[in-house]
């Protein structure tokens, strides 16, 4: 029964380690989304940051003439600063779970 327990353990922890540097590293620390991308909380993005981002399909909508449907209105203030409150907290809380499950794994 031990090392099931142990087993489980180290793999659970290989889980949440790979899980958070493949999701961490992909989605906020790369240059164009650092630290969040606000599209996530908003649902929007610029024309400019789309066709950055989606070349190939800023194209085709642009061929298709469907371009306007897909950009959508600017969020207002309030919108983009409550987005980033609870963005900041997510990362934070993220961050201090990361944490608190390494320094529980090393400390046994």
């Amino acid at each position: 029964m031990n090392a099931v327990l142990v087993i489980h353990s180290e793999e659970g922890l290989l889980a949440i380690l790979f899980i958070f540097s493949i999701h961490f590293v992909n989605t906020h620390l790369r240059p164009d989304s650092f630290p969040m991308d606000m599209v996530i909380f908003t649902g929007v993005e610029s024309e400019e940051e789309f066709k950055e981002k989606r070349p190939l399909e800023y194209a085709r909508l642009v061929e298709e003439g469907k371009l306007e449907e897909r950009i959508g209105e600017k969020p207002a203030a309030w919108q983009l600063n409550f987005s980033r409150v609870i963005g900041f907290t997510a990362i934070s809380i993220g961050l201090i779970l990361l944490v608190l499950t390494l320094s529980a794994y090393f400390r046994e």
